[in-house]
Order: C-alpha cells, then structure tokens, then sequence
C-alpha cells in the first residue's frame, strides 16, 4: 500500500495545544481537495511527558528522546490508493488557486522549513 508520512514542526511560539487545535479543527478540511485520492488520513502527536530518557529501553544505541526537545510536532499518515492517486494529488497542489490556499495555511501554524515528508510502500504483520 502507497502512504506519504509527513513529519510536522509548529511554527515559534505557538504552542502544542495551538498547533493541534488548529490543524484539527482547520487544516484538515483542506484535505476535502482529496477525498477521492486517499483511503485514510491520520495524524499522530507526540506526548513530550511520556518519555523518560533515564529510562528508554535502547538496544540500538540511537539517541534517547529528549521529551524537552522533540523534533516534530505532527506524524500526518496519508495512505493513498494508488500511483495515479498520487500523481492526481500532486497535479491538484500545484494548482495555482490550491497551492496558494495550501501555502497560506501552513504559515500559520507551521514551521515550513522543518516539515519533511517521504513516500512508502506499507508493509504489515510481524
């Protein structure tokens, strides 16, 4: 299955709550623009007070999470229905009317210069 992650900074000084709140109860309804191009649309926050350093488990010797310092604000999941859905939502970004839209929205709760996203096919099961 074609999913596109998208990993989310907040713009400086909003806060967590601010930066969920409006893309809850507004930027998600940009993604109308899609609805026959996606099978589900998710959005995962981090929770900052949930992480213990002193305490994570870390077979692989990565960095321990620093609950003080978390590098993005927002996992979006965008599973897609196919290649072409893709292709179509691409076409519909770059749409002059719908770029701008886009381009304005995401100011104003984003930090656009720390937004990274990628393109994967989802494998299940253990």
């Amino acid at each position: 299955m074609l999913k596109m992650v998208v990993m989310i900074k907040r713009k400086e000084g909003i806060s967590r709550a601010e930066f969920r709140d409006y893309y809850e109860t507004s930027h998600c309804k940009l993604m109308q623009h899609f609805e026959d191009c996606i099978i589900d649309y998710r959005r995962s926050y981090p929770v900052p007070e949930l992480v213990d350093a002193g305490t994570v488990y870390n077979p692989s010797g990565a960095e321990p999470p620093d609950p003080d310092n978390q590098h993005f604000d927002c996992v979006t999941e965008v599973w897609l229905k196919s290649e072409d859905a893709l292709r179509t939502l691409y076409a519909r970004m770059a749409e002059p009317e719908l770029a701008a839209i886009f381009l304005d929205d995401t100011k104003r709760f984003t930090d656009r210069s720390q937004t990274r996203f990628v393109i994967c096919h989802e494998h299940q099961g253990l």
